[in-house]
């Protein structure tokens, strides 16, 4: 009942983030423009030099490079879009303004384990590619092929759900961003299933259906009432049906990633948080500060300090969103980062006023990895 709840709860909260936020269309939108683009420019040439290669071994290599430099290509330029999106998601989940220019800056650390991450993963389609056939085996064998390709699909995508958040959060590489996301999925794989399916259904019923209905509708009038009126309104009806099969598309895409995000955040830190929760309930939720009423807290500023600096974050995460109390309230290696101790009740409203502060900075500054905490 606790996932199905949590699934829920989280995919809800997704949903009506992108809703509301119409500014996180601008990642799949593009990020599918950059794909066809890169496709069109090396897969369709390649196609073209194998159709008149006629065995000539130099347009056979050629074409096959080709075809895997449009492929990788295409695979890598929609997830530098997608990595910029889990950056403006998890500052929307946060209740912090999201830009496409800010998001796709913050992300841009990120790419070089991205690009390890589109070879992997075109590796691994392809070799399930090969499983799956061309449907020429005969009818038990190809049968059998695309149930062993189905569930090798299913299963690759459900073990790199993380992948994404990993990479731009954790700041690991391809190989150690599969294994983290790998031992979270065993945590919160009924989630990561469940809240897939409800975000999928909601994309189909109230977008993809209505749409099919409206394509299938302007075929009908354009092919079968032989009048220039019903050729209109069938062009009409078929091109918002169009319209709405692609809006289905976008917003789903969209609402999974930020659904991947939350549940990340959910996963890596213990609870939800949203724009719906007050600042003090996500403090005390994400790291129990109540136990810190009696412990010391920032009480002057700190320099910036950017993600080239955070190498002493045990966990990789605990610098990249929120302050690592632990590391503030030692004497451990961030001197002049300490602050002068504060104690009593006081501590709550002082780490409040400090995550307010970081809040607030200005966007290029976040975009950077840069925080300064004040009192």
């Amino acid at each position: 009942m606790a996932t199905w709840k949590t699934s829920k709860e989280l995919s809800q909260k997704s949903w009506s983030l992108v809703k509301d936020n119409h500014e996180l269309f601008k990642f799949p939108i593009r990020g599918a423009v950059v794909g066809a683009g890169f496709a069109l420019l090396g897969i369709v040439p390649g196609f073209a030099l194998l159709a008149v290669s006629d065995g000539n071994v130099v347009l056979l290599v050629a074409g096959g490079l080709l075809i895997l430099a449009g492929a990788y290509l295409a695979n890598y330029g929609a997830l530098l879009f997608q990595a910029g999106l889990v950056c403006a998601a998890d500052d929307l989940l946060h209740d912090r303004p999201a830009t496409y220019a800010a998001a796709m800056a913050a992300s841009k650390p990120a790419r070089g384990a991205l690009a390890g991450w589109a070879a992997i993963n075109l590796i691994v389609n392809a070799l399930i590619s090969l499983v799956r056939g061309d449907g020429d085996s005969g009818l038990v064998l190809t049968i059998i092929r695309l149930i062993v390709a189905g569930i090798a699909s299913a299963a690759w995508t459900l073990v790199n759900w993380f992948v994404m958040p990993v990479i731009v959060f954790e700041h690991l590489g391809a190989g150690a961003a599969i294994k983290r996301s790998t031992s979270l999925v065993k945590e919160r794989w009924g989630e990561a299933i469940s809240g897939g399916v409800r975000i999928t259904i909601r994309a189909t019923w109230f977008l993809a259906i209505p749409g099919l209905l409206l394509l299938g509708g302007g075929i009908y009038l354009a092919l079968t009432i032989d009048n220039s009126a019903a050729i209109a309104g069938g062009v009409v009806l078929g091109g918002a049906g169009f319209a709405l099969l692609v809006a289905a598309s976008v917003v789903g895409s969209a609402a999974r990633t930020v659904y991947t995000v939350a549940l990340y955040r959910y996963a890596t830190e213990g609870a939800a948080v949203g724009p719906d929760q007050s600042l003090a309930e996500a403090i005390d939720h994400l790291h129990g500060a109540q136990k810190f009423v009696n412990a010391g807290v920032v009480s002057r500023p700190c320099r910036p300090f950017a993600a080239a600096d955070r190498g002493g974050a045990a966990s990789g995460k605990a610098f990249d969103e929120w302050i690592d109390f632990a590391a503030l309230t030692g004497s451990g290696d961030r001197g002049e980062e300490l602050p002068d101790i504060l104690l009593g009740p006081e501590v709550l409203a002082s780490i409040t006023a400090g995550m307010v502060a970081r809040d607030d900075a200005p966007l290029d500054q976040r975009a950077k990895g840069h925080r300064c905490v004040t009192a």
